[in-house]
């Protein structure tokens, strides 16, 4: 008789076991499940980023374009902290397209005293006739002086 419940009892135990081992795996398979889609998928994503990435909109290009020349010109360029493109305004005398833009935004950094302080700037772009890339950049103002 004892044999038969120590038999029993390791039964038991075998099957708590194949039960826990079920669990996980389930688990397992519905967080996989979860975090990521058919191989088609990511691929199609990972596509679509390098595309984006390769062909920057003309807001976009104008904006770093303006970001480079104007962080020179601050106290501190190295604590120079820009906004997002979207934020930043853009006003074209001519409504038909990107060739001559004045971008407006604003920077957080640094003055002489240590103190972080914002600027607004703006920049004056000129892009190419199909708005791929910047061909000019003019008149640039950055917290109400001149530099160019």
């Amino acid at each position: 008789m004892a044999l038969s419940t120590a038999a029993a009892a390791t039964s038991e135990h075998v099957d708590v076991k194949k039960s826990v081992l079920v669990l996980v795996v389930g688990a397992a398979a519905a967080v996989l499940t979860a975090c990521g889609g058919s191989a088609a998928d990511k691929a199609d994503t990972a596509a679509a980023a390098v595309v984006t990435a390769e062909q920057p909109d003309p807001e976009t290009l104008m904006f770093e374009a303006c970001v480079e020349d104007v962080t020179p010109l601050l106290k501190a360029p190295l604590t120079a902290v820009f906004p997002d493109p979207p934020t930043a305004r853009y006003e074209t005398p001519d409504p038909s397209g990107y060739h001559d833009v004045r971008v407006y935004s604003y920077v957080d950094s640094q003055n002489g005293f240590g103190a972080l302080i914002r600027s607004e700037w703006s920049c004056s772009v000129s892009m190419s006739a199909d708005g791929t890339q910047v061909t000019d950049l003019g008149r640039i103002v950055v917290g109400g002086r001149q530099f160019f």
